[in-house]
C-alpha cells in the first residue's frame, strides 16, 4: 500500500507540475513557452522517479509537442540512455535535449540512482517577440480524430511534418491524444490517435469539405510514411 500511495502522490505532483505553467504568471525573464518546457521536464522527472519510465516519457514528448513552435524527436546522444531521450526543436531548429543519463556517465560520477537532465539554449528561451494581434474568429471550431497504425520507428514529428506540409489553411491544430501498443497490433506496430482541429475565418465548415481534407491527410500519411487507419 505504501508503494501505491507513493506512486499516486508522485503522479499527482508530476501532472500538476506539467499543468501549472499554463496558469502561473511569467517569472525569471522566461517566456510562456520556456515555462511550459520547464514544467514538462520537472513533471516528467517526478513521474520517472515515483511512477514509471516508459509512459511518462511518452507523455512528456506529447506535452512538449503541444507547446507552440516546439517539436520533439527521438535522439541518439551517447550520454543518454537509449530510448529515453529526445531533442527539443523550436521552429525546426534544435534548441536543447533531455533524457536519462546513460550507465557509462553514471559510473563515471559514481551514482547508482537514475539521473535525468535537460539542456536548452537560454538565449532562445529568454527571447521575447511580439507576433501581433489577431481578430477573434467569428465561425465555430470543429475537430476530428484519426486512429492510425504506424511502424514503431515512425516519430510523431514526421507525422506532424507530413500533415503540415499539406498546408491546409483551415487546419489550426494537430494534437496527439492517445498512443497504444499491445497484442491487438502486429509486431513492430503502434497505434496513435491524433486530433485535427479545423476553423475557417470566412465560413462555417461543412462535413463534406472536412471529409475531403481527412481523406487527403490519410492518403499522404500512407504514401509518405506507410501509415494506415486503425480498423
Amino acid at each position: 500500500m505504501k508503494i501505491k500511495a507513493r506512486s499516486l502522490i508522485g503522479l499527482l505532483i508530476g501532472l500538476l507540475l506539467m499543468a501549472l505553467p499554463l496558469f502561473l504568471p511569467l517569472m525569471g525573464g522566461l517566456n510562456r513557452e520556456a515555462m511550459r518546457v520547464l514544467g514538462v521536464f520537472l513533471g516528467a522527472v517526478v513521474l520517472w522517479l515515483f511512477v514509471d519510465i516508459t509512459w511518462p516519457s511518452v507523455l512528456a514528448l506529447l506535452a512538449l509537442a503541444l507547446v507552440p513552435g516546439i517539436t520533439v524527436r527521438l535522439s541518439d546522444h551517447a550520454f543518454y540512455k537509449p530510448g529515453h531521450q529526445a531533442d527539443i526543436l523550436l521552429d525546426g531548429k534544435a534548441v536543447g535535449h533531455m533524457g536519462a543519463l546513460g550507465a557509462d556517465i553514471l559510473a563515471m560520477i559514481d551514482v547508482t540512482d537514475e539521473v535525468f537532465a535537460l539542456e536548452m539554449d537560454a538565449d532562445v528561451l529568454l527571447k521575447r517577440t511580439f507576433k501581433g494581434l489577431q481578430e477573434i474568429p467569428k465561425f465555430p471550431m470543429t475537430w476530428r480524430d484519426l486512429s492510425l497504425v504506424a511502424d514503431e520507428t515512425v516519430p510523431y514529428a514526421d507525422i506532424l511534418a507530413v500533415i503540415e506540409g499539406l498546408r491546409i489553411k483551415e487546419l489550426k491544430a494537430v494534437t496527439a491524444v492517445d498512443l497504444y501498443t499491445g497484442e491487438k497490433l502486429a509486431p513492430g506496430k503502434k497505434g496513435i490517435t491524433i486530433r485535427l482541429t479545423y476553423q475557417s475565418e470566412t465560413r462555417t465548415l461543412e462535413d463534406s469539405i472536412i471529409i475531403k481534407w481527412q481523406d487527403k491527410i490519410i492518403q499522404s500519411l500512407g504514401t509518405e510514411l506507410g501509415i494506415q487507419l486503425r480498423q
